[in-house]
């Protein structure tokens, strides 16, 4: 094994924290786009940030175990192995993302109500929970992605698509929302 030097270091932890920075990004450009509405939208978009931070964590947990299973398996060079492990938690991160997407889909109503939320600004939270729950699901599957990649050394790919992924909603936040 080579020696691990600062560079290597750096190489592989630039891109790995600036995919987790990309990976959150969207909330805010959201955030960013729903002013151009107005601020009921603003409001309904800010009031969102605690379900969403838990619906992050939710499927977070998939990602978080596969890092240190696929570095364990590549370490190994058991590819067997580090393929059912990233297979196992596609797997898992897609069933828990369509289930906690699916609750914020047919209970957004009911979550807009439980944070107090009233009139406009509850029917926008509602209507920006369920618009996130249809297309959520690559946000529930990234960080396996992420952490398989990482663990494997190649920290550019999350990095690069974390970025499109970005460039993608900030495009489509000016198509839709702007115009």
């Amino acid at each position: 094994m080579p020696p691990v030097t600062a560079r290597a270091l750096v190489r592989l932890a630039v891109p790995a924290a600036l995919s987790v920075i990309l990976n959150n990004a969207f909330r805010v450009v959201d955030q960013h786009a729903a002013g151009w509405l107005g601020t009921a939208e603003q409001g309904a978009i800010g009031s969102m940030t605690f379900v969403l931070l838990v619906a992050f964590a939710a499927w977070g947990m998939v990602g978080l175990g596969v890092g240190p299973m696929v570095a364990r398996a590549t370490g190994a060079r058991d590819e067997t192995l580090r393929r059912r492990v990233i297979g196992n938690a596609l797997t898992g991160s897609t069933v828990v993302g369509v289930v906690v997407l699916g609750v914020g889909y047919f209970f957004a109503d009911g979550i807009a109500a439980t944070l107090g939320l009233e009139g406009e600004i509850a029917e926008q939270a509602a209507r920006y929970l369920r618009a996130l729950a249809l297309v959520g699901l690559p946000l529930a599957i990234a960080p396996v992605v992420d952490g398989a990649f990482i663990a494997m050394g190649q920290t550019a790919l999350p990095m690069g698509l974390q970025a499109l992924a970005t460039a993608l909603n900030i495009g489509l936040n000016v198509l839709f929302v702007r115009h």
